[in-house]
């Protein structure tokens, strides 16, 4: 009996103690994924012009700023125009897509948070620096593409929300 304690002890010991380990290494990297967000109150939104077979689905760049807009609106941050660039921060959405003979999508969707850094150890200002990103590759059906596309945004939209929060917490 003995025997089957010492063995097992250890084992349920590393059990109880691996999801706060876990949950801790998780936190860190939260926090340290949303440091460049500190302090930032609003944020351009740049989209690239779509591949022609997914404008060709009913997409265009206007639905996929409005959906960005709401969701940076209802968190309270304000949209600038594109005239404040580059000294606003600007949300830089890019969408490739391959449509097959067989009607399926794939896209992938880059989405970056851009900003003017200045690097500390020789003050020098580097221009256009990716200080927060996301990318996202799907293949869906040519049905779907675009509920799929605006949803994944929306989701992208999301995390990059939680950072931001965790960030400047209200």
């Amino acid at each position: 009996m003995h025997r089957i304690i010492k063995f097992f002890f250890p084992f349920a010991l590393s059990i109880c103690l691996c999801p706060q380990v876990y949950a801790s290494e998780q936190n860190e990297y939260s926090v340290q994924k949303s440091m460049p967000l500190i302090g930032l109150k609003k944020f351009i939104i740049l989209i690239e012009e779509l591949d022609n077979d997914l404008a060709a689905q009913g997409l265009n760049k206007q639905i996929l700023k409005e959906d960005i807009e709401s969701k940076l609106q209802l968190a309270g941050i304000k949209v600038a125009p594109v005239v404040e660039a580059p000294e606003t921060p600007w949300l830089y959405v890019r969408i490739t897509s391959l449509m097959s003979r067989t009607g399926q999508f794939s896209y992938n969707i880059s989405f970056d948070l851009n900003a003017n850094v200045k690097i500390e150890f020789n003050d020098k200002v580097v221009k256009g620096a990716t200080i927060w990103s996301s990318d996202l590759l799907v293949v869906v059906d040519k049905k779907r593409v675009v509920e799929s596309v605006r949803q994944n945004i929306k989701d992208m939209m999301e995390t990059f929300l939680m950072d931001y929060h965790t960030a400047n917490p209200p």
